[in-house]
């Protein structure tokens, strides 16, 4: 009987050793930023270290708070990537629309198409863009004045096109 317990013992830290592992390996790919490594195959490797740490929890009755956070910034980070071309293709489209689209591949090329929102919370991110004063002006001026949001570009429910689940 005492055996087994320690044997149960030793199965329990071993058990709890793998889930440690496996949370710190999602949180070397994966950050609230998102993806440490924006590509595809940073993508491949998060999913990777999240199906390992999927199965770990999995072993255990309660995870830990640490591997719930882990698992949700994981999570966070894919979603993040997955989306990124289309908050790109809505932020272009918005950006016609104001008759600013000439801005865009200036604002691509350092990274803020993307999250052409934040121009609105820290208006010096265009100081690296490039574009003209009376541009950049414009751009700040419509931002706010539409009151850009993370959320103006994010995916919509209602935008999935019929037949799609999510």
């Amino acid at each position: 009987e005492v055996l087994r317990q320690k044997q149960e013992l030793v199965q329990h830290g071993q058990v709890q050793e793998r889930l440690e592992q496996c949370r710190l390996a999602v949180l070397a790919v994966a950050n609230e930023d998102g993806l440490k490594e924006k590509t595809k195959a940073g993508l491949k490797i998060c999913l990777i270290k999240m199906k390992n740490l999927h199965e770990a929890m999995q072993k255990v009755e309660v995870p830990s708070p640490f591997c719930t956070e882990a698992w949700n910034i994981g999570r966070a980070a894919i979603q993040d990537f997955s989306e990124s071309d289309l908050r790109c293709c809505k932020a272009f489209q918005w950006l016609r629309e104001k008759n600013l689209g000439f801005c865009a591949r200036l604002l691509d090329s350092c990274g803020l198409l993307e999250q052409l929102h934040l121009i609105r919370e820290s208006p010096q991110k265009l100081d690296k863009v490039g574009l003209p004063y009376r541009c950049c002006q414009l751009l700040l001026a419509t931002a706010e004045k539409d009151a850009l949001s993370k959320d103006t570009f994010a995916p919509k429910l209602e935008e999935v096109p019929a037949g799609w689940e999510q």
